[in-house]
């Protein structure tokens, strides 16, 4: 979370954003999920991130693949999965990764984004 996150939620008090974000930097980092990781169920990647109360809402609504919640974005996350906590959503960001990947998961890292100016 950073201080702008922090506004959204309704913390208006500036010396208690510094303090919040002073504070969660001694919090545990996320586990980047990887190919690997694949492997293992949406129930234990939510376990993982200790979401667990998520479960119902992702097999609802069809994400019951690693491969399908892989490609998920935060959109999704909060209209579809209702995923309503800002943090919740972005641990499940943090444990997706960077989107910028998605370049090369799509197999177009060869391209030459500077001609296309």
């Amino acid at each position: 979370m950073d201080d702008t996150d922090l506004m959204e939620i309704g913390v208006t008090n500036a010396s208690h954003r510094d303090r919040i974000i002073s504070e969660a930097k001694h919090l545990p980092n996320v586990k980047l999920l990887t190919k690997s990781d694949e492997q293992m169920t949406v129930d234990q990647w939510l376990q993982s991130l200790k979401l667990n109360e998520y479960k119902h809402s992702f097999k609802s609504n069809g994400y019951s693949e690693m491969s399908r919640v892989r490609n998920l974005w935060e959109v999704e996350l909060n209209t579809v999965l209702e995923i309503n906590k800002l943090g919740h959503r972005k641990r499940i960001l943090a444990s997706l990764g960077e989107r910028l990947r998605l370049i090369e998961d799509l197999g177009l890292d060869d391209l030459d984004f500077d001609k296309l100016v």
